[in-house]
């Protein structure tokens, strides 16, 4: 404002000067053409002066205080005429990037021409909560994903920084409900984040879980899925965020297995902590598809093999009391690629009687006469070697389910 208030002020002093030095003479053509052109540079420079009246003040640049005020021509070309300013910092790290990250109505060429101009700012965090650019970014990417592309495109590292929080751009995309796309870009960008905890000890699935099942809209829905038997469609709000969870599941099983295939949804609440949280993760997705509790990963383990051999025992209890008795049976009564049972995985990772055990023997009594392919010993012989006193109920009730094998 000030340039354009000097400019104006210099065009009207030339006018004047032109005048009295002319006033005795025939105005010329040229002249005429002279007085034209100051007059149209005064109009001007009167117009821009109006335009950025009030404009907020900054000392990093006009840059800054384009993008506050969002005048998005304007700060784009003063990235050309001005690149300097692209690099200037307040007492809070924060650069031009970071203020056009955080405006979420900026537009998408103007984020890709500050980035592009100086690729570095990708990767300051600003001193109050750790945010990079990609951070606030992703806390505004509910429409868009072209602007998370351009920043991961400019600067990698960037999708692998945690704030103060102990949060990736990952983590903060799903708290702030991001579209998937920004969800894949992310985590093809560093699929490790998928197992990184936070400050509170979440992972980006467990955020996206808790975001949904908090939110009015979404105890609403999970309630009448699971209480009341709707059946939920793929469509609408709940189509979308069952679509990133599906997606997160799946990335997260795979990339802890070294597995090709993403499409063992249960396989993978039950290998994370998804079920030490809330087991109605587990309920849903069994009830949206039950058909889902018969597949087999790499390995040939069902749900049911890694309910035992590593989810907590309410997620056998919920995997019984959510299928149907068949599917059950022959889940409990087939063994892995390894010659292993339901049964016999949940007694070697030292579930007791009631946290399991009786589930899995109601749902296929004849599992109880079988034996260990490892030891050669029968459950109740098993479990008595696994633990000490503390297990020898467990002992007990195996043995009372099938007293004939004492003989053996």
């Amino acid at each position: 404002a000030g340039i354009a208030r000097a400019a104006a002020k210099a065009g009207m002093n030339r006018m004047a000067a032109c005048s009295k030095t002319n006033c005795t003479k025939e105005p010329s053509s040229e002249i005429s053409r002279e007085q034209f052109r100051l007059a149209a540079s005064i109009a001007a420079a009167q117009a821009k002066m109006q335009k950025f009246k009030g404009l907020p003040e900054d000392s990093r640049g006009w840059l800054h205080s384009f993008i506050r005020s969002y005048h998005w021509n304007e700060a784009y070309a003063r990235c050309s005429t001005h690149p300097e300013e692209l690099q200037r910092y307040d007492g809070y790290n924060i650069t031009a990037l970071h203020l056009v990250c955080r405006i979420g109505g900026a537009p998408s060429y103007l984020v890709e021409r500050v980035v592009s101009s100086w690729p570095k700012a990708a990767e300051i965090q600003d001193t109050k909560r750790g945010n990079t650019p990609l951070h606030l970014q992703c806390m505004n990417s509910q429409r868009s994903s072209y602007e998370v592309s351009c920043l991961i495109k400019n600067c990698p590292k960037a999708a692998s920084m945690l704030n103060k929080e102990g949060r990736s751009p990952l983590h903060v995309a799903c708290v702030s409900n991001a579209m998937s796309p920004v969800l894949k870009q992310l985590v093809e960008a560093d699929p490790s984040m998928l197992l990184q905890k936070d400050n509170s000890g979440a992972t980006p699935l467990m955020l996206t879980w808790k975001a949904y099942s908090s939110s009015i809209q979404g105890m609403a829905t999970l309630d009448a899925i699971l209480r009341r038997g709707m059946r939920e469609t793929s469509d609408g709000h709940f189509g979308r965020f069952w679509y990133k969870m599906t997606f997160l599941l799946g990335e997260t099983f795979a990339y802890q297995h070294n597995y090709q295939s993403r499409g063992c949804t249960v396989h993978a609440i039950l290998a994370t902590d998804a079920c030490s949280f809330d087991t109605n993760l587990l309920s849903l997705a069994l009830k949206l598809n039950p058909d889902w509790a018969q597949q087999k990963d790499p390995n040939g383990n069902s749900p049911l093999h890694l309910a035992a051999a590593m989810a907590p025992p309410k997620a056998i209890k919920v995997m019984v009391e959510a299928g149907p008795r068949t599917d059950l049976e022959s889940a409990a009564s087939e063994p892995n690629c390894f010659g292993e049972l339901p049964l016999f995985l949940a007694i070697k990772s030292n579930k007791k009687w009631n946290e399991g055990l009786q589930d899995i023997i109601s749902t296929a009594p004849g599992v109880t006469e079988k034996r260990d392919p490892k030891t050669g010993l029968f459950p109740f012989q098993l479990a008595s070697c696994v633990s000490g006193e503390d297990n020898v109920d467990t002992v007990l009730q195996l043995l009372l389910s099938r007293p004939e094998l004492v003989a053996h």
